[in-house]
């Protein structure tokens, strides 16, 4: 088995295959410290697919650069889907904080998007019994989760 720096240099590969086998490796390895999110912007620059990294960015290690190319990237293909796929990862909520409080990128979200998040930084800051009780008080009055 190939080990994660070994791995690395398959993400720039000229074969999509072999980028695409990188990228899922990413996705699903345990040890993904090697793993730069600027890695995977160059990717894109490269060989055009944004869509390819969506797996392997949240696990990824961000830099202010790779935060700012990603607020650039959503900014800039605001009118495709793009955005919303960003929404459905599992991105640190830190980072989808960044994107929302950048001015024009903030503007963009749709109310989904903007909902989802609130609700991700509202359970982030939630004590686990508080959300136990929560889920409780839900199951015991039938209501669906939220």
């Amino acid at each position: 088995m190939l080990t994660p720096d070994q791995v690395r240099p398959f993400l720039l590969h000229e074969d999509e295959l072999v980028r695409e086998r990188a990228l899922v490796y990413f996705s699903e390895a345990a040890d993904v410290s090697l793993l730069q999110a600027d890695d995977l912007w160059t990717n894109v620059d490269r060989f055009g697919s944004r869509r390819a990294i969506y797996r392997a960015l949240p696990r990824a290690n961000h830099t202010p650069t790779s935060t700012q190319r990603l607020i650039q990237d959503f900014i800039k293909h605001r009118d495709s889907l793009d955005r919303e796929v960003l929404a459905e990862l599992a991105l640190p909520l830190e980072l989808l904080e960044t994107v929302t409080a950048h001015p024009v990128a903030g503007l963009l979200l749709s109310k989904t998007l903007s909902r989802g998040i609130a609700r991700r930084r509202q359970l982030a800051t939630t004590s686990a019994d508080a959300l136990w009780d929560e889920l409780m008080s839900l199951n015991s009055r039938g209501a669906p989760v939220q």
